[in-house]
């Protein structure tokens, strides 16, 4: 499930459009974001009420991605559970594909046996200012 918080500049860098939009996906790296389900958050990365900045899951200018065969979380956060770019990893490329660390697009596999979330009704970055639901496309 790809989030963005606009169509015109993810479809530039990734060649594809975002399944959702909305305002809450605006994150910069240092947010924590919840996935939620029927108001149940039922995935997250990052400490939801903490600055991630100089947090060892910050992503400022690069990417965070779920590690391969790792299931939703269920609401909690386990760094461990996630694979990092490091800061300023994009910074100066022009799209994904020119990228020298681009972000794993269309890689992730879920363990086997585990089932998959039907999608999200919303999603929400930690902050208290515009937190819009994200929409499907």
């Amino acid at each position: 499930v790809y989030l963005a918080s606009e169509e015109v500049g993810f479809q530039h860098w990734f060649e594809s459009a975002p399944d959702f939009i909305g305002a809450a996906a605006a994150v910069d790296g240092n947010d924590a974001v919840e996935l939620f389900k029927g108001g149940v958050a039922i995935d997250v990365f990052g400490i939801v009420g903490v600055d991630g900045t100089k947090t060892l899951w910050e992503y400022m200018d690069g990417w965070a991605y779920r590690s391969l065969n790792i299931g939703a979380s269920n609401g909690s956060f386990a760094i461990a559970e996630w694979t990092f770019s490091g800061k300023n990893a994009l910074d100066g490329d022009a799209s994904n594909a020119a990228s020298y660390n681009p972000f794993p697009a269309a890689s992730y596999r879920m363990p086997a046996g585990a089932l998959l979330p039907a999608a999200a009704a919303s999603c929400a970055p930690d902050t208290t200012s515009d937190a819009a639901a994200c929409l499907p496309r």
